[in-house]
C-alpha cells in the first residue's frame, strides 16, 4: 500500500476506535444505518472484514460464499460479544491489518 493509502489507513483506524471508546451501553445496542443490524454488529463486522481481506492479501481465503456472506456468518457467530470483545477484536485486527498492508 502507498504511504499516503497507509497515513489514510492509520487515520480512519484511530477514528474508528476513538468513536467505539466514546460509545455507551444503549448507543453500541442502538440500531445503525443497515437495517436489522446495531452499532455493535457493525463494528463486529468492521474488525471481520479486515480479517478477511488479510487473508486474501496472504493469499490464504477460501471459501465459496463471498466475502459478504462470510463476512456476515462471521459477524452472526460474534453476536454474543460484549462491546468490550468487540472492541479489543477491532483494535487487534487493526494493528495486524496495519502491519500486513504495510509490507504491500
Amino acid at each position: 500500500m502507498s504511504p499516503e493509502g497507509m497515513v489514510g489507513l492509520r487515520a480512519t483506524i484511530d477514528d474508528v476506535r476513538m468513536v467505539l471508546r466514546s460509545l455507551s451501553g444503549d448507543e453500541w445496542a442502538a440500531p445503525s444505518a443497515a437495517t436489522g443490524w446495531s452499532v455493535k454488529y457493525v463494528a463486529t463486522h468492521m474488525a471481520d472484514l479486515l480479517s478477511i481481506l488479510m487473508s486474501a492479501v496472504r493469499g490464504e481465503l477460501d471459501t465459496d460464499l463471498g466475502i459478504e456472506w462470510l463476512n456476515d456468518v462471521h459477524a452472526t457467530e460474534r453476536a454474543d460479544w460484549t462491546p468490550d470483545d468487540v472492541l479489543e477484536d477491532f483494535t487487534r485486527q487493526s494493528a495486524e491489518a496495519l502491519s500486513v498492508f504495510d509490507t504491500l
